[in-house]
């Protein structure tokens, strides 16, 4: 498995250095990273993280199936004590959503992730989004005013009370 990871990161470097024109997953660096991920997943199939790194790949390709099948077996085997991934699998599984217009879906992950740090203003601000989408303007009236609360010069927030006003 060790080789496995090397060889990861000797693609990745090369990737770096290479400039490689991107196109999406056909791209030769590409492929060889995704076929690298399949050989640790296949030595591991509880590899969380290898499933949280291929998701975001999925995800910066707009694949948004494959993605969000990884993201769920990566916190589906993430132990709960790894808060700061999981948050991260929850913000992207939430981009996910977001994406494909599942704000329900979304806004119960950005929910779950503002547990783990209620004070990421980012994510009050995609909460807050997401529950105006939702039509559920006194909820995100409260957020953009917690917004606000952060950072009083908030344009951000300014303009989200404006949409519910």
């Amino acid at each position: 498995m060790k080789v496995i990871r090397i060889l990861f990161s000797i693609i990745l470097v090369n990737l770096a250095i290479s400039g490689y024109p991107q196109d999406g997953l056909n791209n030769p660096i590409t492929k060889a990273m995704m076929k690298v991920y399949q050989q640790l997943l296949d030595e591991d199939p509880q590899d969380y993280e290898t499933y949280y790194k291929r998701a975001n790949e999925y995800y910066n390709h707009n694949q948004y199936a494959k993605a969000l099948s990884d993201i769920n077996n990566a916190l589906k085997y993430m132990p709960e004590q790894n808060k700061d991934l999981r948050f991260e699998s929850l913000c992207l599984r939430a981009s996910i959503y977001e994406v494909t217009e599942d704000y329900e879906n979304a806004l119960n992950d950005l929910n779950k992730a503002y547990i783990l740090d209620s004070g990421s203003y980012t994510l009050l601000y995609r909460k807050a989004n997401a529950e105006f989408l939702l039509k559920r303007y006194n909820d995100a009236k409260m957020d953009y005013q917690r917004m606000l609360r952060i950072n009083n010069r908030s344009t951000e927030a300014l303009i989200g009370l404006s949409r519910i006003a």
